[in-house]
């Protein structure tokens, strides 16, 4: 094996180790050891559980794809040993790894066709009854290998997959060929044999295929059930190599050939200071020399194979003692190791996809650290996470007349580090988050653990497809530089085309968005340098819209919506809406009002119906501003109304509505001919009030018998000259004040004091004094003119009024 053989398997099993993951609690593979060509029985049929919808046990699964990586690195590591020490000849050889076989297929010019498997593998690939085949152990193809699987008669190979152990075919540095006709294309599926059908259940693993570092010929051919977890385990993954400047253990050999050992191994299979065993797989089962025309081959003790001619003799090789880890021999004549790292020619995977249909996967297909990746006329459905994902580093590729539906997150996704992506005439539909995912974004916004760059990525194109009924959004545009959204449909999705985080140089052409939920075409903290035009949006609430974004939005047609045609928002970087057509009805047809320096003009708002709601009108009319001068106007109006209706009214006298003081009195009386009579009539009354106290006690003490105790006699009456005082002093009681308390017999209660009460008498007595001769009790006293001409006035309500 040449040198820059080594340094590529070397480079190969670091690659992979780079990508090994870390679990808590994972299943641990066994220690791969070199093992004759022997394989198990197939397990008795037991039944399994039902399997449980995705995303199964993640804590499981998560530990399922460490174990996998690391059961890939020691296959390579002891793959290296094997080639360096001459373990392998130069032949297929099986290694026990954890609960299966894995199958290595080494370097050799004629492509491994499935012939050779079933020769290879005789046990570990069965026909089933029904035409189809069983592979039950794991494939490995290193470099200078190609795995052929092409067949003209529909072939179907179904990978073991149950609950205890699930394999793989996978290619470290080689190739991998699957393919069939339009009319009978290659299937492959994970299989459970126990319950006869396809492994759903993704908890405790599934079946699957990846191509790493190699080149991938898919044609004519399903991928169907496969995969579980992670991408590198999805089900159908090109994955390259990382980096050459950053995979370790990537160091060159020098030129020349791996010189033999001085003494050979053990003969005998001893094993190792670990304990493990290091044979080497022999036998008829394990021959790969076995040539057409009958001849076999024998291998010398430093492993180089010689014809031996028609006679089938195989001389017992060397055992190898191989640990898992890269011998490097000592001593005189060893190579020494250069610090350079060739990678060329297999850092990244490629791949030609044509007319394959990938189903039900976990990831349809997952793509990372490739290049020049072509997918045409192909169908993905149903995965159970994304359904195209091109991850990191992809580069130079094209996804065209291809269709994704049904996917549970996106249809097509371009993941960060993704540059130089072409997706022309695609359909992707009924997807549960987005249509197609553009992602431009950083990998890091700073420094960093791995030292990422701080770029976006960009350069990609989306042309001329059909995106239709998914969940979230039609084309997903996160991040990036160079975006290009050209003449695509895109219909009945809650949003259309949506551009975000920060997104700068895109370019959406002559699309056509109908039927969104919210907004046709939207801008959301992108760039200012956006290109919006030939555009047509139909229905949705606001056709476009732009917030803390901006660019140029020229001859568009909008129309059908129900709010804005056109909006901009926030910090929109004086923007150009220009030559617009817009129909529909809202409040208005281009809002900028909520923005500066927008530049709006010839745009054509005949067909627009504006249906601004009362409380909007109110708004604009009654700004505070406009308050004030309302005000003031109606101030000016009222006063000017006030002296119009003066004016008409004519010159009357200002006091005709007043009357002079005196017309309300009697006229003038001295006062003490007025309190003077009511004095001496109050003595009189007092006079008699205490001559009937009197004569009441009298009575009372007669009537009362011996002891005090006599009957109760009636309540005296009043006195005669109490009663001709009631008759005199009605015009005073008629007067008295409301909140004046009177017994039955005009006097007040006990709750006045005596003195005002006093007062009130004297007026009351008065008031019979001076009665005109004639004049009744309660009667009022004839008008009499008053001096000086004046007309006569009416009687007080009391005399305390009068002067």
């Amino acid at each position: 094996m040449s040198a820059r053989r080594a340094t590529r398997a070397a480079a190969v099993a670091a690659a992979v180790g780079c990508c090994t993951v870390l679990a808590t609690g994972s299943v641990a593979a066994a220690a791969p050891v070199l093992q004759p060509v022997q394989v198990r029985a197939a397990s008795t049929a037991v039944p399994t559980p039902a399997p449980v919808a995705y995303p199964g046990d993640p804590d499981a699964e998560a530990a399922l794809v460490a174990a996998e990586d690391r059961r890939l690195v020691e296959v390579r590591s002891i793959a290296n040993g094997a080639q360096w020490t001459g373990a392998s000849q130069w032949r297929p050889y099986r290694l026990e790894t954890g609960t299966t076989y894995t199958l290595v297929l080494v370097e050799r010019e004629a492509p491994y066709s499935f012939d050779d498997l079933l020769e290879l593998a005789p046990q570990t690939l069965v026909r089933q009854p029904d035409g189809s085949y069983l592979l039950g152990e794991n494939i490995v193809v290193e470099e200078g290998a190609t795995l052929d699987l092409t067949s003209d008669d529909g072939l179907r190979l179904n990978l073991t997959s149950t609950d205890d152990a699930f394999v793989s075919i996978v290619t470290l540095g080689g190739d991998l060929t699957v393919a069939g006709t339009a009319e009978n294309p290659t299937v492959v599926s994970a299989w459970d044999p126990r319950t006869g059908t396809v492994d759903d259940d993704t908890s405790d693993g599934r079946a699957y295929v990846r191509v790493v570092g190699g080149y991938a010929d898919f044609r004519h051919a399903t991928f169907d059930h496969l995969g579980f977890w992670s991408g590198t385990t999805g089900g159908v993954s090109l994955t390259g190599t990382d980096l050459p400047h950053t995979a370790p253990g990537s160091q060159d050999l020098a030129a020349g050939e791996i010189p033999a050992a001085d003494e050979p191994p053990v003969p005998d299979g001893t094993a190792g200071t670990d304990g493990t065993a290091g044979a080497v797989a022999t036998g008829d089962a394990a021959d790969p020399g076995a040539a057409a025309d009958g001849t076999t081959t024998s291998t010398t003790s430093a492993g180089a194979p010689t014809e031996t001619g028609t006679t089938s003799t195989v001389v017992s090789p060397p055992s190898a003692k191989v640990f898992g880890t890269e011998l490097l021999p000592t001593g005189a004549g060893a190579p020494t190791l250069g610090l350079g790292a060739d990678l060329s020619g297999y850092s990244f995977v490629s791949a030609q996809i044509q007319d394959v249909t990938f189903s039900d996967n976990a990831f349809g297909l997952f793509v990372m650290n490739a290049e020049g990746v072509v997918v045409s006329g192909s169908r993905i459905e149903d995965s159970l996470v994304d359904g195209l994902v091109m991850h990191r580093d992809v580069t130079a590729s094209t996804v065209v007349a291809t269709t994704s539906t049904g996917n549970a997150v996106d249809g097509f996704r371009l993941a960060r580090s993704t540059s130089g992506i072409v997706l022309e005439r695609l359909t992707s539909t009924g997807n549960g988050r987005n249509g197609i995912s553009i992602e431009g974004t950083p990998l890091a916004d700073g420094p960093s653990a791995t030292g990422t760059g701080t770029e976006m990525s960009g350069a990609n194109s989306v042309s001329e497809s059909t995106v239709t009924g998914n969940g979230r959004y039609g084309i997903d545009v996160v991040g990036g530089t160079t975006i290009e959204v050209d003449a695509n449909t895109v219909t009945d999705n809650p949003a259309g085309i949506v551009v975000s985080e920060g997104a700068t140089a895109v370019e959406l052409t002559d699309n056509t968005v109908e039927g969104a939920d919210q907004q046709g075409i939207s801008l959301r903290s992108a760039g200012t340098d956006t290109v919006v035009t030939g555009n047509t949006v139909l229905g949705g609430e606001i056709g476009i819209y732009a917030r803390d974004a901006g660019g140029t939005f020229e001859r568009n047609t909008v129309d059908d919506v129900t709010s804005h045609a056109i909006t901009l928002v926030g910090a929109t970087g004086g923007s150009v809406v220009s030559d617009n057509s817009v129909g529909g009805r809202g409040p208005s047809a281009i809002d900028v009002a909520r923005t500066t320096g927008v530049a709006v003009s010839d745009n054509s708002t005949e067909d627009w119906d504006s249906t601004k709601p009362l409380s909007t009108v109110l708004r604009q009319i009654f700004q505070p501003l406009t308050v004030v001068w309302l005000l003031l106007a109606l101030l000016v109006l009222v006063t000017a109304l006030t002296s119009i209706r003066h004016r008409n009214a004519g010159v009357r006298h200002p006091y005709a509505n007043r009357a002079p003081l005196t017309s309300l009195t009697r006229g003038v009386v001295d006062p003490s001919e007025i309190f003077g009579q009511a004095q001496g009539q109050s003595q009189d009354r007092a006079q008699n009030q205490t001559q009937d106290q009197s004569e009441g006690g009298a009575r009372d003490e007669q009537s009362r018998g011996p002891g005090g105790l006599g009957p109760t006699l009636p309540r005296p009456q009043p006195s005669r000259a109490r009663r001709a005082d009631r008759s005199a002093g009605d015009l005073l009681v008629r007067e008295a004040p409301a909140d004046l308390e009177l017994h039955d017999d005009g006097h007040p209660g006990d709750d006045v004091p005596a003195p005002a009460w006093q007062g009130r008498e004297t007026l009351q007595q008065s008031l019979q004094d001076t009665r005109q001769p004639g004049q009744q009790p309660g009667q009022p006293p004839a008008q009499v003119a008053e001096p000086g001409g004046r007309a006569p006035g009416r009687r007080p309500r009391d005399l305390r009024c009068a002067p």
